[in-house]
């Protein structure tokens, strides 16, 4: 009867769908780091003397000192990483369902840079590095071996050295930066003027610029319904220049048309750019105007402007090597005064054979000439 039963049984089991026992298909478990195995996993505890250490396992960042992690068993390389500190390298192996410790004990390697720097206010670089303003840089850390140093501020020499640093070695570098520019300043009557240097935008009147290049510069200042204003001033180097103008409200104008027509044209030392020029507000006066371009030579010529009225000038520049090329070109203005240059006579004092009399000027009418009278000494009889 018993045996019959479990016949009965096994012959349902055959005749019902999907309940057939049979062994599920496995799937091969994935390759892990050396000997991991799928599934097994360890306790990983990481620390150092000197916390917020970094850690890496096979190059990869997995946190920071102390550190308690499950990770896969294997084989692994560990590194312990620190600012300053010399790194800690060592095999790293993980057992399955197990805890392993490591204790990193991190050298401290590192020097201090202690820098001495004038005046305040210098960027400081370190390796091409911002390390902030100078007096409040702190190089505390700095690794043993090669480094650059690189230190600037606006109106001053760059300073740049390279040096090395040893083990925990503190240095100390002194540099006092050499100022390469003076401080301009420009004052006009009125105020609100606008000012140019060298062709290019300053700003306008009351005008303080710290960090102007020493040296000569040309300066323009413009004020609506004035006179401009065409100054040289001379920047020297460390020192404070001053600039103090007022406006003429009498002006007149000039207008420049050159050949060729991108020649560069030069005012009063102030270029005002290349081709055809019409300043329509210029101080009534004599101004030296100058025309240069290439493969010519340079024009130069002395232009009255007068109240009122506008002075053209149409400025042909000679080629080089050109038939009757004898130097630059240089013309007078039209309608300059001829002045009598009077006679001096100086009695110079008194010798055995007569008296020596100097006569500074000769007594001619005529243009007045570029250059100084040569004196001239005579002996009466």
């Amino acid at each position: 009867m018993r045996r019959t039963a479990i016949l009965a049984m096994f012959a349902a089991l055959i005749l019902v769908p999907g309940t057939w026992l049979h062994a599920a298909p496995t799937t091969p478990p994935e390759a892990g780091p050396l000997t991991a195995q799928a599934g097994s996993m360890g306790i990983l505890k990481v620390d150092s003397n000197v916390p917020g250490a970094a850690v890496l396992i096979d190059g990869q960042e997995v946190g920071v000192t102390p550190l308690m992690t499950a990770y896969e068993a294997g084989t692994y390389q560990i590194e312990i990483q620190m600012l300053g500190y010399e790194p800690h390298k060592q095999k790293l192996v993980i057992p399955a369902d197990k805890k392993v410790v490591v204790r990193a004990e991190l050298e401290l390697v590192a020097g201090t840079v202690v820098l001495n720097i004038k005046p305040d206010g210098c960027t400081v670089e370190l390796d091409g590095e911002d390390q902030g303003t100078s007096p409040d840089v702190s190089l505390d850390l700095v690794s043993p071996g090669s480094h650059s140093l690189r230190v600037t501020k606006d109106g001053y020499e760059t300073f740049e050295q390279t040096f090395e640093l040893k083990k925990r070695q503190e240095l100390t570098l002194t540099i006092a930066l050499e100022a390469n520019s003076g401080v301009l300043v420009v004052n006009s009557v009125p105020d609100g003027a606008k000012v140019f240097a060298d062709g290019d935008p300053l700003g306008a009147t009351p005008l303080r610029k710290p960090d102007m290049p020493s040296g000569l510069h040309s300066l323009r200042l413009t004020s609506d319904g004035r006179a401009d204003a065409f100054l040289t001033v001379d920047v020297r180097l460390g020192e404070e220049t001053s600039v103090n103008h007022v406006f003429k409200k009498e002006f007149g104008g000039l207008k420049v048309i050159p050949e060729p027509t991108d020649s560069k044209v030069v005012f009063d030392r102030y270029p005002l750019g290349k081709g055809e020029i019409n300043l329509e507000t210029v101080e009534p006066g004599v101004h030296k105007l100058r025309l240069s371009a290439p493969k010519h030579l340079d024009y130069y010529e002395d232009v009255l402007v007068k109240a009122g009225k506008t002075t053209t000038v149409r400025a042909s520049l000679t080629p080089t090597g050109a038939p009757g090329d004898t130097g630059p070109r240089i013309k007078k203005p039209k309608g300059n005064p001829k002045k009598a240059v009077p006679v001096v006579i100086a009695i110079v004092g008194a010798v055995t054979t007569g008296t020596v009399i100097a006569i500074a000027a000769a007594n001619t009418e005529g243009p007045e000439p570029d250059l100084p009278p040569t004196d001239y000494l005579f002996q009466l009889p």
